[in-house]
């Protein structure tokens, strides 16, 4: 079974390659969860592809959310450490020009340790996106399957002359009549 490898454009017109090996996330609760872009192959099975849908898009919505709580949390740890430092700053020297109190925080270790862990989770919580995105794409397609197999099945029912898709409208009387 072959995974489609479909190249994604995001919104600022940065152009992704999916990525086929597993990642293993830590959640908060200290559990772990997995998501393979295998899932993302199609079986043939609508309804087994329908079931395998709905799993992994809860496990990846779920990871979703759990991502951007650790971003906003360590951006908030950030902004107080950032406000921290800024006021040691400024009540050792009162009139320190704004650009030297940057580069004061902007020089500590501690101030690239935290855009490393940003950038990781940023590019982890984008690729979830994407994970997300091609399993809409396979819940429109199972569907598609699905609703083909439908359509088949009354056909068959019908010696094979499918059900009009459309709403019949009942026969109106001219106004000649």
């Amino acid at each position: 079974m072959k995974l489609a490898r479909v190249k994604r454009t995001t919104q600022k017109g940065e152009t992704v390659e999916p990525t086929t090996a597993p990642r293993v996330f830590e959640m908060r609760d200290g559990s772990s969860r997995t998501v393979d872009p295998g899932w993302q192959a199609m079986t043939g099975d609508a309804i087994a592809d329908g079931a395998l849908v709905s799993s992994v898009l809860g496990t990846v919505n779920d990871l979703i959310r759990e991502h951007v709580h650790k971003i906003e949390a360590t951006q908030a740890k950030f902004r107080q450490w950032k406000a921290g430092v800024m006021q040691k700053a400024l009540a050792d020297d009162p009139k320190l020009a704004e650009w030297k109190a940057k580069l004061v925080y902007q020089s500590d270790p501690y101030y690239v340790a935290v855009y490393e862990a940003l950038a990781g989770l940023t590019a982890d919580l984008r690729w979830l996106e994407e994970v997300r995105d091609t399993m809409y794409d396979k819940a429109a397609t199972a569907r598609c399957f699905i609703n083909n197999g439908k359509a088949n099945f009354v056909a068959e029912l019908n010696g094979g002359h499918p059900q009009p898709t459309g709403r019949v409208r009942p026969a109106t009387p001219s106004a000649e009549e």
